[in-house]
């Protein structure tokens, strides 16, 4: 009809927009009032001839159609001039909706509200949608004023996103019974419908979307970008090319008191492999804070965005904010449960909950939610980081719930345990383990692994990387096992004097290390005795205690003297020379009567000792003697020089 348009553009006028367009022609000649296609002209924007560097206000406006069972009445389609950046809401339509309620009809929704005004007033459009009275369908502002004795019915809207602008035009509502679960099944049709020349279907998000009672909630959100955009085909990740940048997309979804807004849902495009930090997306947390409402936190972030564009998905909770003081043993917080599927996190079903600070989460709390997530090939789930205490630091409360499910080719991986003795690593028996990528391998798995490896005299220190999620990476799949010496051990020393062990005087010493040699030992040497000799010195400690003794041998010295002394009684003059008498054994006897011996001049008179016990110092026999008195001396005369008598 541009002919047409052109021909009744009248002098100072421009056009502004033209509704009804494209119009499908009604077939009953009872509705041909309905085909009608309005075009709109607005006087021109003109410069102000004494002022001609001011910025002129261009007209702008917004279409409002209206749909009776979502069927577009022509005739009621209206155009409503307003400025750039005006916010048209419900509450700015609700006189419009009341006046244009045709009796047997109901209110149920205006489409693409709340909507900002721009320069395009093709774009710039509001649906206002309403069912027969007789649909027994949730009233928006009324939920509860429904006939829940028959089939309730509700609404979902689906809107339509091209390299991220949404095209108002299309936006269209589906009724369907309550608690209806739409599938991409279900409204494939429309994507291809709705794939526009030049451009290619990449996300439908918010699905699968269980329709409920809130039918403003009731969101999906189908999503295409320009053929010229190199980005991965959901359905097809291989069907790209790869001598280009390739892109891909990830979704932020916002939850309000754990629900999510599917309203706000939305996508961005990204070179593949882009990781996505919390401070990229403040802003948006900043934007989507509705008010009395706090942020809790972002899940799945840092995500690095991979093929799978179904699975980048970053989750950002909000919470009520509640103004009376919370008493710090009733304070609530968040704790994070992550599901993994042979190692690869499920963006998707990542989710929180909350609890009291303290409190405790253990397995039990959250088997509901385990079961729930197994899926059909499910072969078997360990839970990490459970019991968890619950701190006042949100990214700190987080639970892993790690699925092993059939494994695909690429899925089947190996892992190493590594054996290390007094931190040296025994390449003999480090082995290598085949395994499915994601299983979880805790000490409890290889505990009997543990326990043979431990080599005798050794006792196991530490185990470096359990629980080992097994990764992509081989590289990264090691356990470590540490073992050390034992320290608990202990010897004994014994003590033998002329080879009886005398117990009191035996040694026990704790605390020792397995092969330590031991190479000194307290001497207990008694006085008048001198080693004979050790056995087990040094000594090896061994795991066999009663093995690990070390004996002592003393015997009696042998290398003592004993002096005896001849002695003048009554002056203990010396009157002969002491006798040492050599090589004597600690503790024997000498008789001393076997010491006395004649002297000339004197007569044996008395010995200080019947005996004499050997010891190591003053070993003496004192023997009196008296001068002879029994002695006579002779005169001779005799004749000088002849001897005569």
């Amino acid at each position: 009809i541009e002919e047409k348009i052109e021909k009744n553009k009248t002098e100072g006028y421009r056009l502004f927009t033209v509704l009804n367009t494209p119009l499908k022609a009604e077939e009953s000649v009872d509705n041909i009032e309905k085909n009608i296609i309005k075009v709109h002209y607005v006087t021109k924007e003109t410069i102000d001839p004494e002022n001609p560097d001011a910025e002129v206000e261009k007209k702008t406006g917004y279409q409002i159609e209206y749909y009776y069972d979502n069927k577009k009445d022509n005739r009621k389609t209206e155009v409503i001039e307003t400025k750039i950046g005006e916010t048209i809401t419900r509450q700015t339509l609700r006189e419009k909706i009341e006046n244009n309620k045709e009796e047997g009809y109901k209110f149920v929704k205006v489409l693409n509200e709340p909507l900002e005004i721009s320069t395009n007033v093709d774009n710039n459009i509001v649906k206002i949608h309403y069912v027969k009275n007789e649909v027994n369908i949730v009233d928006p502002e009324d939920p509860d004023a429904v006939d829940k004795t028959k089939e309730i019915k509700t609404a979902y809207t689906i809107e339509y996103y091209y390299d991220n602008q949404k095209d108002n035009r299309l936006t269209d509502l589906e009724i369907v019974k309550l608690g209806t679960t739409i599938t991409k099944e279900t409204i494939n049709e429309k994507i291809s419908q709705n794939t526009k020349e030049g451009y290619k279907f990449v996300e439908v998000q918010n699905i699968p979307l269980e329709t409920n009672e809130d039918i403003d909630n009731n969101v999906l959100k189908i999503h295409y970008v320009s053929n010229n955009v190199n980005i991965i085909d959901p359905e097809n990740p291989d069907k790209v090319d790869p001598d280009r940048e390739i892109k891909t997309a990830y979704t932020i979804e916002y939850y309000y008191d754990n629900k999510k807004d599917n309203r706000r849902t939305e996508i961005e495009v990204v070179t593949i492999r882009t990781t996505i930090t919390k401070e990229m997306i403040n802003e948006k947390v900043v934007q989507n804070t509705k008010e009395g409402y706090k942020f809790i936190e972002a899940l799945n972030v840092p995500l690095k965005t991979e093929e799978d564009i179904h699975n980048n998905v970053i989750k950002i909770h909000y919470k009520t904010e509640t103004e009376e003081p919370v008493d710090p043993n009733e304070e609530e917080i968040g704790y994070i449960i992550e599901y993994y599927y042979n190692g690869t996190r499920n963006n998707t079903l990542t989710e929180i909950k909350e609890a009291k600070i303290n409190s405790v989460i253990t397995e039990e709390t959250i088997q509901e939610q385990v079961e729930k997530n197994k899926t059909e090939d499910y072969i078997s789930v360990t839970v990490l980081n459970t019991p968890l205490t619950i701190s006042k630091e949100i990214e700190r409360n987080v639970i892993k719930v790690y699925y092993v499910v059939t494994p695909k080719e690429t899925d089947n991986k190996k892992y190493k345990i590594e054996y290390y003795y007094d931190n040296e690593k025994d390449d003999e028996k480090t082995e290598e383990i085949k395994d499915i990528k994601g299983n979880v391998i805790t000490e409890r798995t290889i505990e009997e692994k543990i326990k043979n490896n431990e080599e005798e005299g050794y006792k196991l220190s530490k185990i470096e990387n359990t629980p080992l999620v097994i990764e992509e990476n081989e590289e990264n799949n090691t356990i470590k096992i540490y073992y050390i010496k034992r320290t608990d051990l202990s010897y004994r020393v014994e003590y033998y004097y002329e080879g009886e062990k005398e117990e009191d005087k035996t040694e026990n010493i704790e605390n020792q290390t397995y092969k330590a040699e031991i190479s000194t030992y307290t001497d207990k040497v008694k006085e008048g005795y001198r080693l004979e000799k050790t056995e087990n010195l040094p000594l090896t400690i061994t795991t066999e205690e009663a093995n690990n003794v070390i004996k002592v041998y003393y015997i009696k010295r042998n290398d003592l003297s004993y002096k005896v002394n001849y002695l003048e009684k009554g002056t203990n003059n010396k009157i002969k020379e002491t006798k040492i008498v050599e090589n004597q054994i600690f503790e024997s006897t000498i008789t001393t009567v076997g010491e006395i011996v004649e002297i000339e001049g004197y007569n044996y008179n008395s010995i200080d000792k019947e005996s004499l016990t050997i010891t190591v110092n003053d070993n003496e026999i004192n023997i009196y003697y008296t001068k002879r008195e029994d002695l006579s001396y002779t005169v001779n005369y005799l004749e000088r020089d002849t001897d005569k008598v």
